[in-house]
C-alpha cells in the first residue's frame, strides 16, 4: 500500500527515534480512512477522530496497536464513554506497520463490556485487552 506524506514522516520519526507511537497512530488512522472510506477530522477533537457518511456508526474513534514479537498483552483505551462517539475502529498493524486487521465495536457493546463485573482495572482504566475487544467487535478488514 502506498503511504501518505504524513505516514512517511511518522515512519521517519520512528526510524530516527525508535519510538513507534506516532508512526503507529498516524499510519493506523490513514490506513483505516483509506480502507474503510472514512473522513478524518481534526486530531484535537476529543470525542471522535473520523466520520463515516453511511451506516449506523457515524462518529468513530480510531485506535491502533502495532504487534511485534516482543509485544505482550495490549489494551485498547476506550476513553471517556460519556463523550459523543458511536464506535471504536481498532487497527492492528504488523511489525512492518502494514495493516493486518481492522475491527469495529459499537459504543453500547463497549460500555457493556467495560461495566461487566470482574476486573477493577478494566473499569478504572476504561480499556479492553485486544481479545476482549475482538470478542464484541465485527471484523471489517481483510
Amino acid at each position: 500500500m502506498s503511504r501518505t506524506e504524513k505516514e512517511n514522516l511518522a515512519l521517519k520519526h520512528f526510524h530516527s527515534t525508535g519510538i513507534p507511537n506516532k508512526a503507529t497512530h498516524e499510519i493506523g488512522r490513514a490506513q483505516a480512512a483509506k480502507l474503510l472510506g472514512l473522513e478524518l477530522i481534526d486530531e484535537n477533537q476529543e470525542d471522535y477522530n473520523a466520520i463515516r457518511q453511511t451506516g449506523p456508526y457515524r462518529n468513530i474513534r480510531i485506535r491502533t496497536r502495532r504487534r511485534t514479537p516482543e509485544t505482550g498483552s495490549q489494551r485498547i483505551g476506550c476513553g471517556n464513554t460519556d463523550q459523543n462517539f458511536d464506535s471504536i475502529v481498532f487497527v492492528q498493524l504488523g511489525e512492518d506497520f502494514e495493516v493486518q486487521e481492522i475491527w469495529e465495536a459499537g459504543k453500547k457493546d463497549i460500555v457493556a463490556k467495560l461495566d461487566e463485573p470482574g476486573s477493577t482495572a478494566r473499569k478504572e482504566r476504561r480499556s479492553l485487552i485486544v481479545y476482549q475487544f475482538k470478542n464484541i467487535a465485527i471484523k471489517l478488514w481483510p
